[in-house]
């Protein structure tokens, strides 16, 4: 196991980056033919994104798990991500897509998610690389989990706090 991978302390989320490591041929993130949604375990399916990169800051999410609905109580898919998410979340988490963009390392990163206005509980996710056939990424597959309802706490120091770990393996 990687050193990035024994940060990840989430069976599905780890299992995932597996999989991606799998697909891979080369040091390079694997063709998004290798690693599609159809190809992954369905017990993933509730926790998985998938995004095209349509340019800078650009990202159109194709799928949102179930679950990911759930927590976020909107429906996304078919949607660019500027337009549900609010301007200071975009401006925290966009350098996380972007990094994975142009670097091809995926990112693991924990933070607060909000469950109404008092109350958080804490959420995980991987966004992995995929290379198009044009040999760049052109599409970031991911998975997210949260701790559940039950474990909420109050409102965070600061709602922009995140865990950040890049994969150097």
């Amino acid at each position: 196991m990687s050193n990035f991978a024994s940060e990840i302390s989430e069976l599905l989320i780890r299992e995932l980056y597996d999989l991606w490591c799998d697909a891979r041929t080369d040091p390079r993130p694997p063709h998004h033919d290798g690693l599609i949604l159809q190809s992954t375990p369905h017990r993933m399916w509730p926790y998985l994104f998938y995004y095209n990169v349509e340019g800078s800051r650009r990202y159109f999410c194709v799928h949102n798990g179930t679950e990911i609905v759930r927590y976020f109580k909107k429906e996304n898919t078919n949607h660019y991500m500027h337009d549900f998410v609010s301007e200071d979340f975009a401006n925290s988490v966009f350098p996380l897509y972007q990094g994975v963009v142009e670097t091809e390392r995926p990112v693991y990163y924990r933070g607060d998610l909000e469950i109404d206005d008092e109350r958080y509980y804490e959420y995980s996710r991987l966004l992995l690389p995929l290379l198009g056939d044009s040999g760049r990424v052109e599409n970031i597959i991911g998975i997210m989990t949260a701790t559940g309802e039950g474990r909420s706490y109050d409102r965070p120091i600061d709602i922009n706090r995140r865990d950040i770990i890049w994969d150097d393996s």
